[in-house]
């Protein structure tokens, strides 16, 4: 009984030989069972490095219309018994899929290609991919975020599954953003008189905001005056992030009639609160003036009308003093009265 089973172990083993021979020299010829057996001997599992571009992460981007792609490197090898062996047998690449695994509440990413397919290897072989991201308008600014990625390297053979997940880390920009409404932007007015403009003004970007107002091209002789800023919270914060600027025009008042239109330009530009160095689009509001009438400086119409009465008797009396004496003159030289 004990050389039956010395003679079939014997056996055994020098077909097991053969097999190992015949997969180095002809590995196209290997069959799938085959193989299965021999992934009991030669047992191997990738490594997998994952390079996220750091210039690209840390860089802010601005929310909504804005998507920030984040490319990512993959560095794919294998590691085990045998490898030199292995790597003549796998042809072939492997599988890797990418999913997003989460993400934060205020931001949505994306990872393309979702599948793609890497060299099998003893040295690393690279593959690029990239995450795109994008954030919601109330996302915080330079708050910071990360995309966790699902990465599996399907099974090659004797090569181990390989499932990793990784953070993509990413950083929200100051995204400004101004809802401006006039309550009017035309007026006709006497030059005695001003008026006034009420700019209603409403923070919609992501931080707080400091709103820079500035009148541009004053015309000669009007005075034109703004408040030069003011600060407004957010709504991501539940700030108050409403109020309103005041624009008070008055035309020129020199004696005489006028009547002038002018256009008076106000340029108002958000900015980051605490940093001036990051400002949003400035907006250019327009607003037309008629200054049309008769000019009275340093008169009341009361008084006016006193001064044309006087001026008016004075020339009245004058006028009846003249006459007066010219009847005078006639009497002297005998003329008829």
């Amino acid at each position: 009984m004990t050389k039956i089973v010395k003679l079939f172990t014997k056996k055994i083993f020098i077909l097991f030989i053969i097999l190992i021979l015949i997969s180095v020299l002809f590995p196209s010829c290997s069959s799938a069972p085959f193989d299965d057996f021999l992934s009991e001997v030669y047992e191997a599992d990738y490594e997998l490095i994952i390079d996220a571009d750091e210039e690209a992460a840390n860089r802010p981007f601005l929310p909504v219309d804005n998507v920030i792609e984040i490319p990512v490197t993959l560095k794919l090898e294998f590691k085990g018994r045998y490898e030199d062996v292995m790597a003549q047998k796998y042809k072939t690449g492997a599988i890797v899929e990418l999913n997003v695994n989460k993400t934060p509440d205020w931001a949505t990413a994306i990872v393309t290609p979702k599948s793609t397919m890497i060299p099998v290897s003893i040295d690393p072989v690279s593959k690029n991919v990239s995450v795109f991201v994008k954030v919601d308008e109330d996302a915080i600014p330079f708050r910071k975020g990360d995309v966790q990625l699902k990465i599996t390297v399907k099974k090659i053979g004797s090569i181990n599954t390989l499932v990793v997940d990784k953070d993509i880390p990413f950083t929200v920009g100051y995204f400004p953003m101004l809802d401006i409404k006039p309550d009017k932007n035309v007026e006709k007015i006497s030059p005695m008189e001003r008026t006034t403009f009420n700019i209603d003004i409403e923070n919609k970007g992501n931080a707080k905001t400091k709103v820079n107002c500035k009148v541009l091209d004053i015309p000669n002789d009007w005075t034109v005056n703004i408040n030069e800023n003011l600060i407004l919270g957010t709504k991501a914060l539940n700030e108050e992030n409403k109020d309103t600027v005041i624009l008070t025009v008055k035309p020129p008042y020199d004696l005489g009639y006028h009547n002038e239109r002018e256009v008076i330009k106000v340029e108002v530009t958000p900015v980051y609160y605490g940093n001036d160095s990051l400002a949003g689009d400035k907006y250019v509001l327009s607003f037309i003036v008629q200054n049309k009438g008769f000019s009275t400086p340093g008169f009341e119409m009361s008084s006016l009308f006193f001064a044309m009465l006087i001026i008016c008797f004075i020339i009245f009396t004058s006028y009846k003093k003249k006459k007066s004496l010219s009847k005078k003159n006639k009497y002297k030289r005998g003329e008829p009265k």
